[in-house]
């Protein structure tokens, strides 16, 4: 038997071709797994709405039902703390004076005799369900049928829902924006930066040592 050493040139992303780069950054989004893309976005609907039953269903393939969705319960305190405390920062902005004071006391009183906010979960495909999120309909209901109500101001009922229709809609497109950029996008040098705080380093073809 004889025992042989193979040395190995060993490069840097920074130091390596474009050609390279090309594989380092395939191999990248090869890796990139549905989990902590998951566990961001629920992260987030945390910093946004605090402890809440929010889940997250989406399919960023390419293909028909395509999409993303937010489904489960959100508290109303919870939508108003939300927009009160800017935490949507300019993405949000735009609902935040939807409503007037006495509106929303309205529809937290109203929220303290029905529950939560239901979203609907998408069981056929994983596209936004947020236009049908149902409150005038089901509040209403709930409030006369359960609570005894009288005299129940409709019209702010639909101008709540519309507001949380809103909400959503607009963070289940960001959110699918956002999968859409992690799955299959990522600029050099955000790569870079990963390869360095990971101490990565690559063959000349670019395949990982």
């Amino acid at each position: 038997m004889r025992i042989e050493t193979v040395s190995y040139e060993v490069f840097k992303y920074n130091e390596l071709s474009d050609e390279a780069k090309e594989v380092v950054k395939q191999w990248w989004l090869d890796n990139q797994d549905s989990y902590g893309f998951t566990e961001d976005v629920k992260e987030d609907l945390k910093c946004l709405f605090g402890d809440n039953d929010l889940d997250v269903q989406y399919s960023l393939a390419y293909c028909q039902g395509d999409g993303f969705n937010i489904y489960g319960e959100v508290d109303t305190e919870n939508i108003f703390k939300c927009l009160e405390e800017h935490r949507g920062g300019t993405q949000l902005a735009e609902f935040e004076d939807v409503l007037t004071d006495k509106e929303k006391k309205t529809i937290l009183h109203y929220a303290n005799e029905v529950g939560a906010i239901k979203l609907p979960m998408n069981n056929r495909y994983c596209y936004s369900l947020a236009n049908y999120i149902d409150i005038a309909d089901d509040w209403e209901y709930d409030l006369e049928n359960y609570s005894g109500y009288k005299n129940i101001n409709v019209d702010v009922l639909k101008k709540f829902e519309t507001l949380v229709k809103g909400i959503f809609s607009t963070l289940c497109n960001s959110y699918e924006k956002q999968g859409y950029e992690y799955f299959y996008e990522i600029d050099e040098e955000t790569l870079e930066e990963i390869c360095e705080a990971n101490e990565y380093e690559f063959l000349e073809n670019g395949k990982i040592f």
